[in-house]
């Protein structure tokens, strides 16, 4: 693909394709509407970081792609053709001049999938987090929960991330609410995202409610956006996606059992010196007290515990297995008799700080049945 020099654009740079094959590939029809659309949100530009893009086209013949990025610098479009059954790497290169964040739309003639990956690096160290690839919400009066937020001097800070996607090609009001981790409201305030764009709001706890050192908090968002955090830790510069949890919000029905999955969690030693930990993240969003059982399916057998939660609270877990009195590599149940926003971060700890990256608590119909595929 050529690309020309355009004043007010941003350039890509393009990867490489790398040949997927399917046992079973699906059929396609020919068409050339652009029909899926996909948003990633939080993408970064700097020196020391940059966004590259992984597309997916599944289908036994080629699909049409069409892509824009919007940013502070301007915006660029471009479509290329991705080939049957292939996967493209695209990389969004360092400008030079202050950071910069934008928001990527991807359009396709067929469904794709879309993820992004954000890179901060330096000449020692490396690590990302996953953006993924969204519609965006539902509706204008959903809530959006994000959970196990940081601020601390030095050691942790949260920012967060709001999209646009372009729903309605006009500015859309954000209602941001603060909360420590006793489920006291800290502040409360509203936002206007421009359509087609991503607004961070850096160390909202910080900046918004005067808190430089909270260690845990949350915070609900209300507003049809997309929206993300994110846990820095300030001395490796690792950032852990924080992904918006919008389920487990009411409780104004009965439910009798509730159950949630970490896929995976650990306490275990780790290469040169380091050790795998999980912390676990539990709100209770409603009014009600929620009675949580917490079970470690591990190498050993399960290890459980009961704990009781009381309404508007988030309670952390850190290191969970080792607190379940545990070791080891395996999976993490929750039950309760409430709906609950659950996450969790499994991270590698050293002397210099940790590196990690987020579990989301998922549905027991969220996982694969007979005759289904994951990608």
């Amino acid at each position: 693909m050529k690309l020309t020099r355009t004043p007010g654009r941003v350039f890509w740079c393009l990867g490489f394709s790398v040949a997927l094959h399917l046992a079973a590939p699906v059929e396609a029809e020919e068409t050339k509407e652009f029909l899926g659309t996909r948003w990633i949100g939080g993408v970064e530009m700097s020196f020391s970081r940059k966004t590259e893009l992984v597309l997916l086209n599944r289908w036994p013949v080629e699909t049409e792609v069409a892509i824009r990025l919007d940013s502070s610098y301007g915006a660029l479009e471009g479509r290329w053709t991705i080939p049957a059954m292939s996967q493209r790497t695209v990389e969004i290169s360092g400008m030079s001049g202050p950071q910069t964040a934008g928001t990527i739309r991807v359009q396709s003639n067929r469904p794709i999938v879309a993820n992004g990956y954000v890179v901060n690096s330096d000449q020692t160290i490396m690590c990302g987090r996953c953006v993924l690839g969204r519609p965006g919400l539902r509706g204008s009066e959903e809530v959006g929960w994000l959970v196990g937020l940081r601020q601390l001097e030095g050691r942790f800070r949260s920012d967060i991330l709001l999209t646009n996607p372009d729903c309605s090609n006009e500015a859309v009001p954000v209602e941001i609410t603060l909360f420590a981790a006793d489920g006291r409201e800290l502040v409360s305030f509203s936002l206007e995202v421009e359509n087609g764009t991503t607004l961070f709001s850096p160390a909202p706890i910080k900046q918004a409610a005067g808190r430089p050192d909270l260690a845990w908090w949350y915070a609900r968002i209300e507003g049809c956006v997309l929206a993300s955090a994110s846990v820095v830790d300030l001395r490796t510069g690792d950032a852990t996606t924080v992904p918006m949890i919008t389920d487990g919000k009411s409780n104004d029905d009965e439910f009798p059992e509730w159950q949630q999955w970490l896929e995976i969690a650990a306490s275990c030693d780790g290469q040169l010196d380091s050790s795998w930990h999980t912390d676990l993240i539990v709100l209770n969003p409603g009014e009600d007290l929620a009675n949580v059982e917490l079970i470690f399916h591990g190498p050993s057998g399960p290890y459980s515990s009961g704990v009781a939660i009381s309404g508007s609270n988030q309670e952390v877990f850190q290191d969970v297995v080792d607190l379940l009195g545990s070791s080891g590599k395996g999976l993490l149940e929750i039950r309760s008799d409430r709906p609950l926003a659950v996450s969790g971060r499994v991270h590698n700890a050293t002397d210099a700080g940790t590196a990690g990256h987020a579990v989301a608590g998922r549905n027991v119909d969220a996982g694969l049945i007979a005759g289904e595929t994951v990608w």
